[in-house]
This record gives C-alpha cells, structure tokens and sequence, in this order.
C-alpha cells in the first residue's frame, strides 16, 4: 500500500466533504483538528450544533462508514471534548460520518450520516 497516495486520497475526500458541507450551509470552523489522543477532520456550525466529522474516503464501493469502529469513535469524543474545553464552548454537539467516494463517473459521490454515534 502506497501511503502517500492514500494520503492524497484522504486529502481529497476531506476537501471534497468540506465543500459539500459549505454547500448545505455549514460553516468549516476547523480541519484536521490534532491532539494526543486523535484528530477530527472537520468541524463545523450546523445551525446550533457544532459538528465533529469524520470523513471516510474510497475509490471502490467499500462502506467507508464500517471504518468507524467503536474505538475510532472513542478517540473523537475524546479529541472532541479537548476541543469544547479550548473553545469553551457550552453549546450543542454532534458527531457526523462523510462516505466519500472518489472516481464516480461525473462527480464524487457524498454520504452524509448526520449524528452517526
């Protein structure tokens, strides 16, 4: 496995993802959020709700989403609250999942799990 194209690829789902939540009205208010314990691709405004994404990126016709294992999962709740805390932030949170598959015929095709743990 070549690591920097699956890096690329990464890349380019995160920005295809980004640009698909800008287009529904979300607001990007950071990517690739690091810490310690784990990184959080996007985080956006949805309305009230600050949203912590997780983008899964393919080129085959895989369930990206199954990539978000209970321990994944665990490692952006904590990420997450170290960011509410730096934030201070006391508002709603959520937790979405992006599927992100490249090399469709005319465009990249976005799944969007809204509140998906």
């Amino acid at each position: 496995m070549d690591l920097s194209k699956e890096r690329e690829r990464g890349m380019a789902g995160e920005t295809v993802a980004a640009q698909y939540l800008l287009s529904i009205g979300y607001t990007i208010l950071a990517r690739n959020y690091r810490k310690r314990c784990g990184e959080i691709d996007i985080i956006a405004k949805d309305g009230e709700y600050v949203v912590f994404a997780e983008v899964k990126c393919r080129s085959g016709w895989s369930a990206p989403r199954e990539a978000v294992t209970p321990e994944k999962q665990l490692r952006l709740q904590r990420t997450a609250e170290l960011w509410v805390a730096e934030q201070d932030y006391g508002g709603f949170c959520r937790f979405d999942v992006l599927e992100v598959f490249l090399g469709c015929a005319h465009a990249p095709l976005v799944n969007h799990w809204r509140n998906a743990f």
